[in-house]
């Protein structure tokens, strides 16, 4: 972690506050960036705890928004996630989980909704399943070292076999393992008569400033109840309208939230 790196955010008149998902949809003060970037500097200078530096660091979703409105592009994402790997102990996580059945194709199910048959009806041949709710080890992804070790055992469960997933967590994790992956989303047809949730990284909601619905890493595992606070304020601005996610993790997190979503796993199960 280099904290002068740090600087510029804490000193900075909270600018980007109005395009951080996590300040606006949690209210929270110590939820905008520049709070966030004080964080792991503070705990630089010993004036807080390296916990604590820590977990304002987690305050994030990796949208980059803040990067994308700052006038000299300050890579926030890139080094909270330094500040992190520094300050806090690499996340548990169980190994990860036997593939189950034959197919070229391994369904990889992060809830309770098993789809594989689905999909190997539309394929038209076998398809397996991993049921696994930690994307591929997307929650080690601050660690090097433990992410790559958890690579390798997912790469030795797959076998050189094609993963199906169906949120962007797993399909970065997959991209970054080296594991052939296709997104579900890519292989239903999305519905024409619902807003389609573009997700992190562009406009969430249209002519709206939440640019992620709270629901990924880290700060959906550090700080669930923040996480909560900003798929409510996405809930709040999709109202009555019916949408689409192609993310079945956002999708989820916003259906807990009380708004009207379906994604891809949804399409598939109807579509069988």
């Amino acid at each position: 972690m280099k904290p002068a790196e740090h600087e510029l955010c804490v000193y900075c008149p909270r600018l980007c506050r109005h395009v951080c998902p996590v300040a606006v949809g949690s209210g929270r003060e110590a939820a905008t960036p520049t709070a966030v970037m004080s964080g792991p500097w503070l705990s630089a200078a010993g004036l807080i705890s390296d916990e604590q530096g820590g977990r304002a660091a987690a305050l994030c979703t990796g949208c980059g928004a803040c990067t994308a409105h700052c006038k000299i592009q300050r890579p926030v994402v890139a080094l909270l996630a330094e500040a992190r790997a520094a300050l806090l102990p690499v996340p548990r996580l169980p190994p990860p989980p036997a593939v189950e059945g034959e197919g070229a194709w391994i369904a990889v199910e992060p809830d309770d909704r098993a789809w594989s048959g689905a999909l190997a009806a539309l394929r038209g041949e076998a398809v397996a399943r991993l049921r696994d709710p930690d994307d591929l080890g997307a929650p080690l992804a601050d660690h090097p070292e433990a992410f790559a070790q958890y690579g390798a055992q997912v790469r030795a469960r797959v076998g050189g076999r094609t993963l199906v997933v169906a949120t962007r967590a797993a399909a970065r994790a997959a991209t970054a393992h080296g594991i052939a992956h296709l997104t579900l989303d890519s292989l239903v047809q999305p519905p024409v008569d619902r807003l389609a949730l573009a997700g992190c990284g562009a406009p969430l909601v249209e002519g709206g400033l939440l640019r992620c619905c709270g629901a990924g890493e880290p700060l959906r595992r550090h700080h669930p109840a923040v996480a909560d606070e900003v798929g409510a304020a996405v809930a709040s601005e999709l109202g009555p309208k019916a949408a689409y996610a192609s993310d079945a993790r956002c999708a989820g997190h916003l259906r807990r939230a009380g708004a009207d979503l379906l994604d891809p796993i949804d399409l598939l199960l109807s579509r069988a």
